[in-house]
């Protein structure tokens, strides 16, 4: 039997200075303390199940797998960008938009670089990534290791988290913690669903919420300067420009520099948004922005848990749009709206 996961090999792992192998040995974690505590409160997907798939699939960012192929593909196929960013696009590709030999692609670099909002996707994904496992992957290994025999321990377990709400604080830790522990004790396997489900979305609501900063700036798509963008274009065109004709040059140039970079631009935010929005499962994929084509387990249908139902209204209030999809991943409640539904 392999020895159980560790603080110090969380510590190991957040010591990882390259954030491709950090990311796989995060994923590898996240598996093990899966299964960790699966033999703690027993069968079901527990948090680090889903966080195992979804740092996976952050990996995916952070390496930049397929992030041209699907900017290419945006390009190529009708109804994927809007009106006539799609069709210039896929003209702009054929003339060389995205090969640095061709003489469009060494001007586009200078005007805007698409790999550019590619880099920040990846390097916020990274540290978000990192984020997360140093904090709450550091705070299960110890849950795991330190496991509380009754309600004294876990009062002096817990008594080393920050009370609060995120970002600073960690009492919708200190309550999920609280919640996996009463799995073990309970014997009703409805209420036991319920209190894990419990447990799994108050985690998600606090690693959403410590992630906002990081998920909003690898949706960022850098904007450039348009007092610049005459002068990028000149410089690519005529480097050889007399000083003197350099701010003419420029400002007459600006008018044509604007919108090629404002088409990198919207083709870079549909590509990073994309890629983002996949989350690949065992038996199959989930796409973020459309509703999940399943229905809730009959153990999860009707809510009694008092503490889960208030969650859920919460995460869900009356009156919402009657969808799952989130639309726009960066919006806080979409986004937690979607996870919730996932986890349930």
């Amino acid at each position: 039997m392999p020895a159980p996961f560790s603080l110090a090999d969380v510590d190991r792992i957040v010591a990882v200075a390259d954030g491709m192998v950090r990311n796989l040995q995060i994923s590898q974690a996240y598996y093990e303390l899966s299964a960790a505590l699966a033999g703690r409160v027993g069968p079901g997907a527990n948090w680090c199940t889903f966080a195992a798939w979804a740092s996976k699939q952050a990996g995916q960012t952070i390496r930049q797998e397929d992030l041209v192929r699907t900017f290419e593909r945006l390009l190529h196929t009708p109804g994927q960008a809007a009106g006539f960013v799609e069709s210039v696009g896929r003209r702009l590709l054929r003339a060389g938009f995205l090969q640095p030999h061709t003489r469009l692609g060494k001007m586009m670099v200078r005007i805007y670089d698409p790999m550019q909002g590619f880099r920040r996707a990846s390097d916020a994904v990274g540290r978000g990534n990192l984020k997360v496992f140093a904090e709450i992957g550091r705070d299960l290994a110890r849950l795991l290791s330190e496991w509380p025999a009754g309600p004294e321990d876990l009062t002096a377990f817990c008594a080393g988290l920050l009370p609060g709400d995120p970002p600073a604080g960690q009492e919708y830790l200190r309550r999920a913690f609280g919640h996996y522990c009463q799995v073990v004790a309970e014997r009703d396997a409805g209420v036991r669903a319920q209190l894990l489900l419990l447990a799994n979305t108050e985690i998600g609501m606090h690693e959403q919420m410590r992630l906002q900063p990081e998920i909003e700036n690898a949706l960022e798509v850098p904007v450039a300067e348009v007092r610049d963008l005459g002068e990028s274009l000149r410089a690519a065109l005529w480097p050889g420009c007399p000083r003197l004709l350099h701010g003419v040059l420029a400002g007459s140039l600006r008018w044509m520099a604007a919108p090629l970079a404002q088409i990198g631009r919207s083709l870079t935010h549909h590509a990073i948004t994309e890629h983002f929005m996949t989350l690949r499962l065992p038996d199959g994929e989930i796409r973020l922005g459309e509703d999940i084509p399943a229905e809730f387990p009959a153990s999860l249908r009707e809510v009694s848990q008092p503490e889960l139902a208030a969650l859920l209204a919460r995460v869900e209030p009356p009156g919402a749009p009657d969808r799952t999809g989130a639309w726009d991943w960066s919006d806080f409640p979409q986004r937690m709206r979607f996870i919730a539904h996932v986890f349930r």
